[in-house]
């Protein structure tokens, strides 16, 4: 309030200052506002991230899958054929169900296997193997030897654990009966010392010499269809809890933020403010200059305008009278002399310069030094020769040495210039330059300068444009080809059913074009990040390091820059098909790009079409460990089965539901028969035809 009334007493010209304080002011309030609220908020976002992840836990109790990741399941069940409508691979929570309520948390307790995965045995050798290659934790699952689980099952006794587990599935039967099958119901902890192994409701158990409790019941139960009904049922309650504490603590979170906006809107002044503001402060003087200015016309003598008008008008007949005596002297027959005369004068007096530079350059030039050994070449002469003799000798010698000066004089020119070019640092010395100075003072310099450290600095350099380019180049790049690889893996196990006659795989192979590249990512691998990798390589692999580095700078190879960091170039693909017999044993492979040609209409279509899933399954995510989640999956495709035979369109469709995805064709009239048995719906289109007046009406009625 003080802040507010200082801006108003302060007017437009105190505004800046008065401004600022008051913002001050403000700030420091939603500031505090802010600092009040933290613990609130705190426990707001608490609250949101609790719930948060409650809706993700029911989202997957809704769809029949567990609230945390099940990577051994989703694994096998990702790689294994399903013999029926049951997946290949469920756990032996999914096998069993709990027929006495008031004894689940004893089960939920002591069955601590009850993640344990169960398969088929014809798919135990492929599981075993899958779990083995499993590079991440599977957390609380193992895998179960179905014909160990078998052999050992065991007689259950009368009022064991195992009687309140009921299972149809042998496996699962085995196992509760090995685990359950001696472990007594009791009623009292008492009881517990009457039998080799007992339990009480809660849990609590006596086992040989041992009485534990593993874990204390969480309320949380997983084993059969009804205990994952009754874990959403308890966490639905904990979401409505929640989502009301959510709503109880919401007013406040947004009143704080309403304050902070409130406070930016009226405090975060545009700059378009403070330039009106700023013209609005230059008004007092501008209104003092106009005041200035009337009074200053006011004082002005109009009687003296009069005056001026007069010499004004004597000037200009002034100006008249000369610009005519102008006319006349250049119509004057002796203009064309005076002319002459100019020319002869400039002529003069460029000689008379020329002379004088001359002469200036002979008297500048200090000869002092070689004087006396001039006056020696001079005795000696005339001692052996007169003196035309002589005269010949010298002017002789001059013209050599006048040649070889020249000669020299061309070399060091040629010198500098290949120094500028080397070096373009140098290059603003003078390269015609009648004196070497210049050049011998970087000369100093250079021999004064420390070398060795611009050594390690251009090392130190060297080393960080090595790591980007390892990192953020090659790197990306093998990342990028190992993300294909886990692809065309991925997509291959959903390809290796057969369709039809048919089995179907992408294959692929290094382009021999990027040879010298995939050298290059493999050598990258295995760089060691303190070492200058590429000073170490071969000089193959330095030749391949220096194009891709000359190719991502330079501006008029960006296509070729674009092809390398294109990591689709570096492999060529293909679709591989296999013509499988009656037996299911392999007769010829071929290849889909390689073979085409040769094929008919139909064997050409086909492979394309699985090309077309599979890009679909690639697309929608229904090749990795989402797979199993609904949703949805459409293959839109006109002009579908326009070349497959009927038996090919029943194989197309079959593969489609099998891949789980969801076709929508239009094909034409002759196709429907093949067709229609195998879709859940279909839509004839009839064309009707009819004149209405003069003009034909066409409708297209479904």
């Amino acid at each position: 309030e003080r802040a507010i009334a200082t801006m108003e007493a302060g007017g437009i010209a105190g505004f800046q200052s008065s401004f600022a304080v008051l913002r001050d002011a403000a700030q420091k309030l939603a500031a505090e506002v802010s600092r009040l609220a933290q613990p609130t908020l705190r426990q707001l976002s608490d609250v949101r991230t609790r719930l948060g992840e409650l809706r993700d836990q029911l989202a997957a109790l809704a769809i029949g899958k567990l609230p945390f990741p099940t990577r051994l399941l989703d694994a096998l069940n990702h790689s294994l054929l399903s013999r029926g409508a049951d997946l290949p691979a469920r756990h032996l929570r999914e096998l069993c169900e709990v027929n006495d309520e008031r004894w689940r948390p004893a089960i939920e307790v002591a069955f601590t296997r009850k993640f344990g995965v169960v398969v088929e045995p014809d798919d135990y050798d492929a599981a075993e193997r899958i779990y083995h290659s499993l590079r991440e934790e599977a957390r609380g699952e193992s895998l179960v030897n179905p014909v160990k689980a078998v052999k050992l099952k065991r007689a259950v006794r009368a009022g064991s654990l195992a009687e309140k587990l009921t299972t149809s599935h042998a496996v699962a039967a085995a196992v509760v009966s090995q685990l359950f099958g001696e472990l007594i119901c009791v009623e009292r902890r008492e009881e517990l010392r009457e039998h080799d192994a007992a339990i009480t409701p809660d849990g609590f158990m006596a086992r040989g010499a041992f009485v534990e409790r593993t874990r204390h019941y969480d309320n949380l139960p997983f084993i059969g269809k009804r205990g994952l009904d009754q874990q959403r049922a308890y966490k639905e309650n904990q979401r409505g809890e929640l989502e009301a504490e959510e709503r109880r603590l919401r007013p406040l979170a947004e009143d704080v933020e309403s304050v902070q906006v409130k406070w930016r809107d009226l405090f975060d002044a545009p700059v378009s403010l403070w330039q009106d503001i700023a013209v609005a402060s230059e008004l007092p003087e501008l209104q003092r200059q106009l005041a200035e200015n009337i009074k200053r016309l006011g004082d002005i003598d109009r009687a003296k305008f009069d005056d001026l008008a007069d010499k004004q008008t004597a000037l200009e007949k002034t100006a008249a009278d000369l610009e005519q005596e102008q006319r006349d002297l250049d119509r004057s027959p002796k203009r064309l002399q005076f002319a002459q005369q100019e020319n002869v004068v400039k002529q003069r007096t460029t000689e008379a310069t020329a002379r004088k530079d001359a002469f200036d350059r002979i008297r500048e030039t200090d000869v002092s030094d070689w004087l006396p050994r001039l006056d020696e070449l001079r005795s000696e002469m005339l001692a052996l020769y007169t003196k035309q003799v002589a005269a010949d000798r010298f002017s002789t010698r001059f013209h050599e040495m006048d040649k070889e000066a020249g000669e020299q004089w061309q070399k060091l020119i040629a010198a500098r210039r290949e120094l500028a070019m080397a070096h373009t640092k140098f290059d603003d010395l003078a390269i015609e330059a009648a004196d070497n100075a210049a050049y011998d003072k970087q000369l100093t310099k250079l021999d004064d300068s420390d070398i060795p450290d611009y050594t390690a600095k251009a090392e130190r350099e060297r080393k960080t444009w090595e790591k980007l380019f390892l990192t953020q180049v090659l790197e990306k790049l093998r990342n990028a080809l190992f993300e294909v690889e886990n692809t065309r893996v991925l997509l291959n196990s959903y390809l290796k059913r057969p369709i039809g006659n048919n089995r179907y795989r992408v294959i692929k192979w290094e382009n021999p074009d990027f040879a010298l590249y995939h050298k290059l990512l493999d050598a990258s691998a295995v760089a060691r990040e303190d070492e200058l990798f590429f000073a170490s390589a071969d000089a193959e692999l330095r030749d391949a390091c220096d194009q891709f580095l000359h190719s991502l700078i330079d501006e008029d190879k960006k296509a070729v820059a674009d092809r390398l960091l294109d990591y689709r170039h570096y492999y060529e693909y293909d679709m591989e098909v296999d013509d499988l017999g009656d037996d299911g044993e392999v007769k010829a492979t071929s290849r889909v790009d390689r073979q085409s040609g040769k094929f008919s209409g139909g064997e050409n279509q086909s492979p394309y079409f699985i090309a077309i899933l599979a890009s679909y399954l690639r697309a929608y995510k229904r090749h990795d460990t989402r797979s199993k989640l609904p949703s949805l999956a459409l293959v839109p495709i006109d002009e579908a089965f326009s070349k497959l035979s009927g038996e090919r369109i029943k194989d197309c469709i079959e593969a489609m539901k099998a891949l789980d995805l969801q076709g929508v064709f239009s094909m034409s009239t002759g196709n429907i028969p093949y067709a229609f048995e195998h879709c859940d719906s279909l839509v004839v289109v009839a064309k009707e035809e009819k004149r209405v007046g003069k003009r034909p009406q066409i409708r297209n009625v479904p």
